[in-house]
């Protein structure tokens, strides 16, 4: 009885969930889209007025095939939510370029019935022109930063496979060597923590991230072995890296982003971050 109940009140979330989102596209569409009802991805609503404009058929026919199952579903949510939020920070971006120019012009008013260009020196106007030291710091951060997560988010959905294709003794590799394998990573991670952080302290976050990069291809690399030891070498390696990989390009761009002297309140220090992270989901899901 449990086991239906769980079943049935996942696919009237399911149900429910496509049905939310549907409608919401078939608003933004302008219209009715017959496709979608027939298919019973929407209720049939109450009989009110509505425009004459019908949805074009292959848009309808383009949501269908979206939110037909969970896994479509989840994507076009997903992709919803990334545009709405690119959306949010045009629009707040366009909000503060509008006020520094109100301000500006505020202070450029001020300054000529005063006639005084001393005060023009002195009071600070922060404009809304990006830096260009910072830009360039951006562009060299985020690409590599990404690169990195895709390499992070591949080991997930590929490295179970490759372990269970492997032959041991004459027998296919079992979940349990399998689930020890992995283990030997996460022990990796949990043990080399505080040395890993020290280092890159000492030797530098540059050097720490290419260090990620060469440990994390020896984990990789090691999956070609059929070697059990060397499974499990290979697995607590890439866990270092693993380690590294989480601290040190964050750091790298913190003590860049202060050597430039262009963000000294940390405004694009936070715009970064929140621009890789937010991004990051859409990465996990071009890896899997």
């Amino acid at each position: 009885m449990g086991k239906r109940r769980t079943r049935s009140s996942s696919a009237e979330t399911e149900v429910c969930g496509r049905s939310v989102l549907s409608s919401a596209l078939e608003c933004l569409l302008g219209g009715p889209c017959p496709s979608l009802r027939d298919a019973g991805l929407l209720p049939v609503p109450p009989s009110i007025r509505r425009p004459q404009f019908r949805s074009p058929e292959w848009a309808c026919k383009f949501i269908q095939d979206r939110t037909a199952t969970a896994y479509g579903l989840f994507n076009t949510a997903l992709c919803l939510l990334l545009g709405g939020v690119g959306l949010y920070k045009a629009h707040q971006r366009r909000s503060k370029a509008r006020a520094a120019a109100k301000a500006a012009a505020s202070d450029k008013n001020i300054d000529e019935k005063a006639d005084d260009e001393s005060s023009v020196i002195s009071s600070p106007i922060k404009t809304s022109v990006k830096p260009k030291s910072i830009r360039s710091l951006q562009l060299r951060f985020l690409p590599v930063f990404w690169l990195l997560r895709l390499a992070f988010w591949m080991a997930g959905p590929y490295f179970y496979p490759v372990y269970a294709s492997k032959i041991i003794d004459g027998a296919p590799a079992s979940a349990n060597l399998i689930s020890n394998i992995f283990l030997a990573g996460f022990g990796a991670i949990v043990i080399f923590a505080p040395l890993t952080g020290k280092a890159v302290d000492q030797y530098g976050r540059k050097k720490g991230t290419l260090a990620a990069v060469f440990l994390y291809a020896l984990g990789a690399i090691s999956t070609k072995a059929d070697v059990v030891a060397l499974l499990f070498l290979g697995r607590a390696v890439g866990g270092v890296g693993t380690n590294l990989l989480s601290g040190a390009p964050e750091s790298w761009l913190v003590s860049e982003a202060m050597k430039t002297g262009d963000d000294n309140d940390g405004a694009y220090l936070k715009e970064t971050f929140g621009m890789a992270y937010a991004f990051d989901p859409l990465v996990a899901i071009v890896a899997g």
